[in-house]
């Protein structure tokens, strides 16, 4: 049942029998990948967008750290339309082969055309690794706060409630559909997160992948959109 309620909350139905749970014991060491995506185009209109993402994991017996950074930036004749960077590690004390506490995750987001000077949030909570014949999905739940700094120079402080569900699903060898989730639930808004991507295998070391984002701010600012989306074609070198 806690299952069940837990992969509901996060909206990612699973829909293969737990009990075929046949992957092996997590590979220990490093893992990363290098990502990134430049379009460029001319003529009537001038047009470039850079979007680049670093992420690593180093996993060991009985802890698993994490590591994400992105940026993106955007545009026109008229200057820059889009400027984000976004960095957030984690900590992950494993209690067995599936559950793990997360005692501490830090999220930093860059955001001025999103009216965002700065936005630090820090959480601790509990995570869970579902495990099928192919399929994978670590839900986590967690309580924490959140310190906003606004480009009109106000400032806010919040506790938040953070979810946060990543899927990935096999179809070949050389194929793979991702799904990520995550909400930081705040006293004074919602931010939420959902990236949808195919990911193909070039070789040992290469991959392309085809993703579309969407961010949403459940508050946002005066003049500032809610929702953003984020459409890409990106290169990845893993390590």
């Amino acid at each position: 049942m806690r299952k069940r309620t837990l992969i509901a909350l996060l909206g990612v139905l699973g829909t293969c029998d737990a009990a075929a749970q046949t992957e092996a014991e997590d590979v220990l060491g490093w893992d990363g990948e290098i990502e990134f995506g430049f379009i460029s185009t001319s003529g009537n209109a001038a047009t470039s967008s850079t979007n680049a993402k670093l992420k690593a994991t180093l996993e060991q017996v009985n802890w698993r750290q994490n590591f994400d950074a992105q940026y993106l930036n955007a545009s026109d004749d008229d200057g820059t339309t889009a400027e984000r960077f976004v960095a957030e590690g984690s900590s992950h004390y494993k209690l067995n082969r599936e559950g793990y506490l997360i005692v501490l995750n830090v999220r930093y987001v860059k955001d001025r055309f999103a009216g965002l000077d700065y936005r630090l949030s820090e959480s601790v909570g509990y995570g869970h690794r579902f495990r099928w014949e192919r399929a994978r999905l670590d839900a986590e739940i967690g309580l924490g706060g959140r310190q906003t700094k606004f480009v009109d120079g106000s400032r806010e402080a919040e506790a938040i409630l953070r979810l946060a569900g990543r899927y990935a699903l096999p179809f070949s060898e050389t194929a793979e559909f991702r799904q990520e989730l995550f909400t930081e639930i705040g006293e004074a808004s919602t931010h939420s997160e959902s990236e949808t991507a195919l990911r193909l295998q070039v070789n040992s070391h290469l991959a392309t992948k085809l993703s579309y984002k969407i961010i949403h701010e459940s508050d946002a600012l005066a003049g500032t959109g809610s929702t953003d989306t984020i459409g890409a074609v990106t290169l990845i070198y893993g390590f």
